[in-house]
């Protein structure tokens, strides 16, 4: 098929709770659930972005994943980052400290995945191991 054959359209993605001191709008369900009503359009749940914000509000990042898995999510990004730092770093799986296989599980079945890791081929390859192999993903 070509591009121009496909159906396109803008989905929201949710931000961290506090970026460079900035409060970020849609980090929480409440936000993000009134926007993608009112633009009609579906989340893409930044999985490094929602623990981040967890972790900044105090709240478990299983919770908050649980609610944000509620909204109507159509894509995913997925990488590695520590709890410690709020910063979206983008490492590959099992370089920082996320609980990545348990916060998979977490997350709503039947999305599109972007593995959003650096640029080292062989830790790739691994990412997306891990990313099928918890996911049930052939």
């Amino acid at each position: 098929k070509h591009f121009t054959d496909r159906h396109v359209q803008g989905i929201l993605e949710n931000l961290i709770f506090i970026s460079s001191g900035w409060y970020m709008y849609s980090y929480n369900k409440k936000e993000l659930q009134y926007l993608s009503r009112k633009l009609k359009t579906g989340i893409c749940l930044d999985l490094s972005h929602a623990v981040l914000s967890a972790v900044q509000q105090r709240i478990k990042p299983e919770k908050y994943l649980c609610e944000l898995r509620k909204l109507p999510v159509w894509h995913i990004h997925l990488c590695d980052g520590f709890l410690e730092r709020p910063v979206d770093m983008h490492l590959h799986f099992g370089d920082g400290n996320f609980l990545l296989e348990k916060y998979m599980c977490l997350l709503p079945k039947n999305c599109d995945i972007t593995v959003e890791t650096g640029k080292n081929i062989i830790k790739s390859k691994k990412d997306i191991q891990l990313v099928r192999r918890t996911l049930g993903i052939r």
